[in-house]
């Protein structure tokens, strides 16, 4: 992603990719990998072959570490798959953090409801794998647990929050009690509602209305 260049040609970055990710495996799984990348933290909405005029991603992760952006990778990982952000949810509505994980029985699960296709069933698998890099999920004994979640601090809540406004939801307005949870489960921060108090007329406007409190986006957050 750092070797990228704004409105460059996605081509012209698979041998620079390769390079980096020739002990990944074979020829095959490093295109696979290559495609999944490249389609969420690359690729441009709009022209699908050239790598994104505006990239938020690239510019945090040039001025943070990346055991700082790893929180942020996996948010922006999810919410940009519509197969992750579906496993995601089968995650949290079958199991809580400490469970064991049956791949098999989720895996079945997205089955019923998305049909019995090839990408459903390498996706599950993987990111179960994608999980257990980020130290979410722990293998044991030959069994699977969801561990534990990833702690965030204020910063990062607010890039996680950006990310949300600007390229996820792509939406101005957001419920504080209805946060997407197969996004934010994933993560253990503070009260957000004093987030919201505290940057309120600075990157937002923090309303209480019909029982629900809500920000409305109407300045950038910048870092």
């Amino acid at each position: 992603m750092l070797l990228s260049k704004f409105g460059q040609k996605l081509g012209e970055l698979n041998k620079p990719f390769e390079d980096i990710a020739n002990d990944i495996g074979g020829k095959e799984a490093i295109r696979k990998i290559r495609t999944v990348l490249f389609r969420i933290f690359l690729r441009d909405d709009k022209r699908i072959n050239y790598a994104k005029e505006k990239n938020i991603i690239k510019e945090l992760s040039q001025n943070n570490s990346i055991e700082y952006m790893a929180p942020i990778y996996l948010f922006y990982l999810i919410g940009k798959s519509e197969v992750l952000i579906d496993i995601s949810k089968h995650i949290f509505r079958l199991y809580n953090f400490g469970d064991e994980i049956s791949a098999n029985f989720l895996r079945q699960k997205m089955i019923n409801v998305s049909g019995d296709r090839d990408v459903v069933r390498r996706s599950v698998s993987r990111f179960l794998d994608t999980l257990e890099n980020f130290n979410v999920i722990n293998k044991s004994n030959g069994k699977t647990y969801l561990n534990k979640k990833l702690h965030i601090d204020e910063k990062q809540l607010l890039i996680i929050l950006k990310l949300l406004f600007e390229d996820i939801m792509k939406t101005p307005q957001i419920s504080l009690n209805h946060l997407p949870e197969m996004l934010f489960n994933f993560f253990e921060y503070g009260d957000i509602k004093n987030i919201a108090h505290k940057y309120n007329g600075i990157y937002w406007d923090y309303q209480i209305k019909l029982g629900d409190e809500f920000i409305n986006y109407n300045k950038t957050i910048e870092f």
